[in-house]
């Protein structure tokens, strides 16, 4: 009789232990491992957040390009049937090197109200980004985004990047798509 109480009591809570280990590893990958390797959370009533153009803190659509343009270059080397570039002319003009964007040029193009992506059809819903953490003079972007219809499952990109004010350089990069869920 006690193990089909046990039994039944393990059916009842085993989603509860399931979302629960998802969500404690989930934090782990997206929080704690970059304390753990030295990084500090931004204090933004101490420090404000320092990613502004203008006073103003740098909006979320070209974190949006720069993922748009970052998948397409990547992607379009092993599927090129698939990954075409999404990105207005414009905007494609904006970026200086492989891994620079000129923040000026995309605000002067975006004030304009020229869309920023080709075929804007709902694909990945981004949500806006965060600065996680920072290191030295770096920046570790945290951008959680979903594929639509996908509820609320949200996947990081995470970018490590350089700004000077007005060139937003990328050093590194993990990207929600490649390796696991959680880009790791």
């Amino acid at each position: 009789m006690k193990f089909i109480f046990y039994f039944i009591l393990l059916i009842i809570f085993s989603p509860f232990i399931l979302i629960g280990s998802i969500t404690i590893v989930d934090t782990y990958n997206n929080e704690i491992k970059y304390h753990l390797n030295g990084y500090t959370k931004i204090n933004y009533e101490k420090d404000g957040n320092r990613l502004k153009y203008n006073d103003i803190k740098i909006d979320n659509f070209i974190f949006i390009a720069l993922n748009d343009y970052i998948r397409v270059k990547e992607g379009s080397k092993e599927y090129p049937e698939y990954y075409k570039n999404n990105i207005t002319e414009q905007y494609l003009n904006c970026f200086t090197e492989d891994i620079s964007v000129d923040v000026e040029c995309m605000y002067n193009i975006y004030n304009k109200n020229i869309p920023i992506l080709i075929n804007d059809k709902c694909q990945w819903i981004y949500y806006g980004y965060e600065t996680a953490v920072k290191f030295k003079d770096y920046f570790l972007i945290n951008h959680p985004e979903r594929m639509c219809g996908s509820m609320s499952f949200r996947m990081h990109n995470h970018y490590l990047i350089d700004y000077d004010g007005k060139i937003i350089t990328l050093i590194d990069k993990v990207l929600a798509n490649k390796g696991s869920l959680q880009g790791k």
